[in-house]
């Protein structure tokens, strides 16, 4: 028995010692996020709605989500582009690949208005997504728009808890 325990314990002072430092706490001791609906001036209706759900399915993993009139902060924002342009072409015969880029402005202010407590502008991400034959070109998937949605809140998710 003593020879497995300290097998057991020499294995956890062989760890790595990988850790998040300073990550899981939104600034100033926010509890409660309300996630209002982003602004679209992007012209694909829709975006706005995929938006909303990724930030607050990423930020449930961290914070409680609650309605505007209980929330301690709120998160807002605003699509103020998206773009698609051709990533690559697979083939003579089949089709190809198209990027979609989405621009954000996003911040997260006090329930009274009166604090920003942060705020990120310009943010862009991108994914890339086959193109169908069946497909317009100027058409985009919603996978295409969650998964860029997802994309733009982890990141703002990561910098509003990494900032402070």
């Amino acid at each position: 028995m003593r020879k497995v325990l300290l097998f057991i314990l020499a294995c956890l002072s062989c760890s790595c010692g990988y850790r998040m430092v300073g990550f899981g706490a939104l600034p100033g001791g926010i509890k409660t996020v309300y996630v209002d609906i982003f602004e679209n001036n992007s012209g694909y209706s829709g975006a706005d709605v995929y938006l909303n759900e990724r930030f607050v399915f990423e930020l449930s993993k961290y914070v409680k989500i609650s309605s505007r009139e209980n929330a301690d902060a709120i998160l807002q924002g605003q699509i103020s582009e998206i773009k698609l342009s051709t990533a690559s072409k697979k083939s003579s015969t089949s089709g190809y690949e198209r990027r979609i880029t989405m621009t954000v402005n996003v911040g997260l202010i006090s329930r009274d208005g009166k604090r920003v407590l942060f705020q990120r502008k310009n943010l862009n991400e991108d994914y890339v997504f086959d193109v169908s034959t069946n497909n317009s070109d100027f058409s985009v998937p919603s996978t295409a728009l969650s998964e860029v949605g997802d994309k733009i809140s982890k990141k703002v998710s990561l910098l509003m808890m990494s900032d402070f």
